[in-house]
């Protein structure tokens, strides 16, 4: 007996079996990518949905690494270029030359935080294509993993509209259909990679056959199965259709137009005209009601979009204005950095070329170009969009040429093509995200290795070669294992973060800024969205403390993170204020240090109309009037009419004039701040006090009535206008204004005193 269990595992293919275990473990792994990484988000962290995302592909990248490592060293399998090696290659190296040009190449190389797409998120991509195009062979590997992102589809797709319905059963407690993305239009983006997955797939099962050989104990679990995926897959691609319509965005509801096109228009070429025609049916019968109804109708969405304009004309409004305004910025960059300003590195140089119209319609920070092929030329330079063209044109070529010659492998290429321009039609409005474009990286890869040819290579192992290989299989496995601890840092390091923004929400600033600091540390001091919240609690501090030592230590911070963000003009104006303190508390060179800082941030980014305004209050802090004046009217230029902070800018000018006896300049720049807000009432004060310097009582004695208009209870006011009245010899009226005044302030000594000299 035991003779004969030696023979038998003496003649088993330990090779094939060891192969197929391992490319079955992968398969599972991308397929669990596929599946799980949509849904996946973590409220332990502060970027709930990204971050543990991105650090979820990264690990499960790692893990297929090592199977890849195992499979190429101890298996001696051969690892063959595919077509699309050389573009991705020239797309790589233009990313990495854009890296080092970059302002903040820490942020190109990681990625700004709650995006995470620089050039560590782009290898990621690029290994975990190579991986699935060397592991996916066979149709039921790429049918698995696209299954998986169905079902992943379906139970996103499925939370956002349960969102949608006002239903939501408060799993995440989100507004709008973000489902387990954070943002709607994230959500939007997958469901469209996915309706041609779900389409295709049930088109594949809808011609699978089985064999007549096989008995009936086979064939009738076979029809059930075929039947339970028929049912499953059409369904799904409806409600997919049905949610990408509700959810309303637009760049989605292009991106699906076109890639279902491009699919059906290649599917008529084998499909007869009666299955063509049911899933033309299919798609009227879905979305043609959805417009009749106020809850699902795009109509609204659609005409928001334009609006009429003085002209007689139409003109965009709302997110497509603000597109037009971000798309003009940015081709006016791209002329001055042809090597790119490194991937997800936008937000440091736009700031020189963003176009103030920008300010009118939208605020924050501009960090995405909101088109793929705008943002890649800015970010990666004319090498990278050259060759990123270059990827799309070979992608194409290869993919289409497979669906008009391999019938067997037609409907699978078709689907991930037009997964494909699903892609980047949407992102000519959109960026990419982790959450959908992980999905167009390994639908790459699986129709470059369902596709191509790999020649096995049989070991003939000696014991030297097993024991080289193995020892360099380790020492990788090892460093993947303690690359796997590294990336884990991150979402370590967000969690502090998250425990010290619920800190500083408390009023426990002191306790919040202890671990702002060593959430900083963890990351080594770069991560720049943790300065941010830092400086502000900085900046509080300092206001309240004379501990000299204190403020150096702060100052010392302050240019640590400047080192790391250079164009953040909020970092020299907090140093400025810091060396004020330093001033105030004895240190003679304070004053000139602190004007130093704010010029450098106006150097560092001479369109910043806050940074610029920021310097004039310096100035008028010191009685500097003139300066303070010349500096305001440099802001003006930067700040179009109904642009945030132009009014405040407007004010400070109209007091910096009149302090500096200019005084008809006042009274235009202040006319000029009343015209785009009248309801200023201190304003309208103010030009009353300069009539009233001037002895122009009777315009004096007006604007205290529009002042008094906007704040009727404001005595010492009713004071100023019985004066004016006084003084314009108007004895009546001064004495009911004064009056007045007594009425709203019995204690009002002022009015009492005047009253009695009235006649």
């Amino acid at each position: 007996m035991l003779k004969k269990l030696y023979r038998f595992i003496k003649r088993l293919p330990y090779y094939r079996i060891i192969c197929w275990l391992t490319d079955t473990a992968a398969i599972l792994l991308l397929s669990a990518i596929a599946l799980f990484l949509p849904l996946y988000y973590d409220y332990s962290v502060n970027n709930i949905y990204i971050l543990p995302k991105v650090v979820f592909l990264r690990k499960f990248t790692l893990y297929l690494l090592a199977l890849l490592a195992f499979r190429a060293t101890l298996l001696y399998g051969r690892l063959e270029k595919t077509k699309l090696f050389f573009p991705i290659i020239a797309f790589l190296i233009a990313a990495s030359i854009a890296t080092t040009q970059s302002l903040n190449p820490y942020i190109s190389l990681f990625g700004c935080y709650s995006r995470y797409e620089g050039l560590t998120s782009l290898i990621n991509y690029i290994l975990i294509f190579y991986i699935t195009s060397h592991f996916v062979k066979q149709k039921w590997q790429a049918r698995l993993i696209l299954s998986s992102a169905v079902l992943s589809g379906l139970l996103s797709g499925g939370y956002g509209v349960l969102q949608h319905w006002n239903l939501d059963p408060n799993w995440l407690v989100e507004m709008d259909e973000s489902s387990t993305f954070g943002n709607k239009n994230f959500l939007s983006a997958y469901l469209v990679l996915c309706a041609p997955l779900a389409l295709a797939l049930g088109l594949e099962a809808l011609d699978s056959k089985i064999s007549k050989k096989k008995g009936a104990f086979l064939r009738l679990p076979f029809q059930i199965g075929r039947i339970f995926q028929i049912v499953f897959f059409f369904l799904c691609f409806l409600f997919f259709i049905f949610a990408i319509v509700i959810i309303q965005t637009r760049g989605a509801w292009l991106g699906l137009f076109f890639s279902l096109l491009f699919f059906l228009i290649f599917l008529a070429m084998r499909l007869s005209k009666k299955r063509l025609l049911i899933i033309l049916g299919l798609l009227t019968l879905c979305v043609v009601p959805l417009f009749f109804f106020p809850k699902t109708s795009p109509i609204e969405r659609i005409k928001g979009t334009i609006k009429s304009n003085e002209e007689g004309g139409v003109s965009l409004t709302g997110s497509a204005a603000v597109r037009i305004y971000i798309w003009k910025s940015v081709l006016e960059l791209i002329r001055y950095h042809p090597l790119g300003v490194g991937p997800d590195s936008l937000k440091f140089a736009i700031r020189w070329y963003i176009s103030p119209d920008y300010y009118t319609l939208e605020s924050g920070v501009l960090d995405k170009a909101h088109n793929i092929i705008l943002e890649m030329t800015a970010t990666t330079g004319w090498l990278g969009i050259a060759s990123y063209i270059w990827l799309w044109i070979t992608l194409f070529r290869f993919g289409i040429g497979i669906i008009l010659h391999k019938k067997e492998k037609r409907l699978i290429t078709l689907a991930l093509l037009s997964l494909s321009i699903a892609y980047l039609i949407q992102n000519l409005f959109n960026f990419d995200s982790v959450e959908y474009t992980f999905l167009f990286w390994i639908g790459m890869g699986i129709i470059c290795g369902l596709n191509q040819y790999q020649k096995e290579e049989k070991p003939k192992p000696n014991i030297m070669s097993i024991f080289l290989r193995g020892a360099y299989f380790c020492l990788l496995a090892f460093g993947l294992f303690s690359l796997s601890k590294v990336i884990a840092i991150q979402l370590e390091a967000d969690k502090v973060f998250a425990s010290a923004r619920n800190y500083e929400a408390a009023g426990l600033r002191e306790e919040a800024i202890s671990l702002y600091e060593k959430a900083d540390s963890m990351l080594g001091g770069w991560e720049e969205t943790y300065h941010r919240f830092l400086v502000p609690n900085y900046e509080n501090r300092l206001k309240e403390t004379n501990n000299k030592e204190l403020i150096k230590e702060t100052i010392e911070r302050l240019s640590a993170y400047i080192r790391y963000d250079p164009n953040n003009t909020y970092y020299y104006g907090v140093m400025a204020t810091a060396y004020k303190k330093l001033y105030s508390l004895g240190e003679a060179d304070g004053l000139k240090k602190a004007e130093e800082s704010l010029l450098s941030a106006i150097k560092q980014n001479p369109n910043s109309p806050e940074m610029i305004t920021t310097l004039g209050v310096f100035y008028a802090e010191r009685g500097d009037w003139q300066r303070a004046a010349e500096t305001y009217a440099g802001a003006l230029k930067y700040q179009k009419k109904s642009v945030r902070g132009r009014i405040v800018t407007l004010n400070n000018l109209g007091e910096a004039y009149s302090n500096s006896n200019q005084t008809d300049k006042a009274i235009q720049t202040f006319s000029e701040s009343l015209k785009e807000d009248p309801k200023q009432g201190g304003i309208c004060h103010y030009l009353a006090r300069i009539y009233f310097k001037s002895e122009n009582y009777g315009s004096a004695s007006a604007w205290c009535k529009k002042a008094l208009e906007i704040e009727p209870k404001n005595s010492g006011w009713w004071n100023d206008l019985g004066s004016a009245y006084y003084k314009g010899e108007k004895m009546k009226e001064a004495r009911k204004a004064f009056e007045e005044a007594i009425r709203l302030d019995p204690n009002n000594e002022y009015a009492k005193k005047v009253l009695t000299v009235i006649p």
